[in-house]
């Protein structure tokens, strides 16, 4: 997400939780049960140098192999991921928009 500082930052993550509370209501009434439906809360972290993002998006395309045998893990980034399409494909509109802050066109 894109700066605003620390009232935006909160407002984001007020917004997230409230979005949580309410899903979990729904998937609660739907199951006819009660009870928490998410194990972890919502906490925002901005991203403010590139080795955070470097970090952060080496985790997003590479933390799938943690879910899979070693001996079964596909090498490089996680195939279902849009990794592919930041090597622009000819003829086809990529389904991610480009990067807009300086860290993550560096980052990129």
């Amino acid at each position: 997400m894109a700066g605003g500082g620390p009232v935006a930052a909160r407002g984001r993550s007020r917004a997230i939780q409230g979005l949580a509370v309410r899903l979990a209501r729904a998937l609660n009434r739907l199951a006819s049960r009660t009870g928490k439906v998410f194990a972890d809360r919502y906490h925002m972290h901005m991203l403010k140098t590139l080795r955070e993002v470097v970090n952060a998006i080496r985790y997003v395309l590479e933390n799938f192999r943690h879910h899979l045998r070693e001996d079964g893990a596909p090498r490089g980034a996680d195939p279902c991921s849009s990794a592919a399409w930041g090597k622009s494909r000819v003829g086809e509109a990529p389904p991610v928009s480009s990067p807009r802050t300086w860290l993550v066109q560096r980052a990129a």
